[in-house]
């Protein structure tokens, strides 16, 4: 009797494990079915200008961080601006599109059968508020570079080569928020120098762009 009723315990023992080991297996297979009916998200954004130079380093010194800010205006460094107001639109036009040109992806924004660089205007307007206050409204202002049926700003002449330029840092003022950076602006075949100051604002890692101006 005693025999007959281990050998009923056991075969419930194992009845019972073989069941908790089925729904362990079907709760894995639920749980892998689940994962794999999940949407892969993936991100679609449109081409903007990213400067790696305006990225914190702690490999990169003071200097070294001031005259990356100073080469990534570029062009705009070739007339003084109180604010970014006194840049025309015709001007953030063409740095932007010296911008796409270093990037070498200047084919994305070709029209076949159409001469020139055609930017679209909600991609062209976020880029330069990101670094500049200024109202879409003004940027419209120009008809010259904003075609306003086919919302795109376009450059009206070809990119020719800049002036070859040089900077050499005299001093980086930090306060606050507030960044002057001093430095000599030279333009290298005409042999002429110039003391600039170039002022920005640094927030929470972006940047803007508040005035540049002869130090005299």
């Amino acid at each position: 009797m005693k025999r007959k009723f281990l050998i009923l315990l056991l075969a419930v023992y194992l009845c019972l494990s073989a069941c908790s080991l089925q729904s362990t297996n079907d709760d894995n297979e639920i749980a892998d079915s689940k994962s794999s009916s999940q949407p892969t998200v993936q991100s679609s954004q449109s081409p903007e200008i990213s400067n790696p130079y305006l990225e914190e380093s702690d490999n990169v010194s003071l200097d070294e961080t001031a005259r990356e800010y100073i080469e990534f205006l570029d062009s705009l460094l070739l007339s003084e601006w109180e604010s970014p107001g006194d840049i025309s639109p015709m001007n953030f036009v063409m740095w932007y599109g010296y911008q796409i040109q270093n990037l070498s992806i200047m084919e994305n924004y070709r029209i076949d059968g159409r001469d020139g660089l055609f930017f679209p205007d909600e991609e062209f307007e976020a880029e330069i508020k990101k670094y500049f206050d200024v109202s879409i409204e003004y940027l419209r202002s120009d008809p010259n570079v904003y075609l306003k049926d086919e919302h795109f700003y376009r450059i009206p002449a070809a990119l020719t080569p800049l002036a070859e330029t040089s900077y050499d840092i005299t001093d980086v003022n930090c306060n606050g928020s507030i960044i002057k950076i001093e430095f000599s602006f030279n333009l290298v075949e005409k042999k002429l120098a110039k003391e600039m100051i170039l002022t920005l604002e640094k927030v929470d890692g972006d940047i803007q762009f508040l005035s540049y101006s002869s130090k005299s």
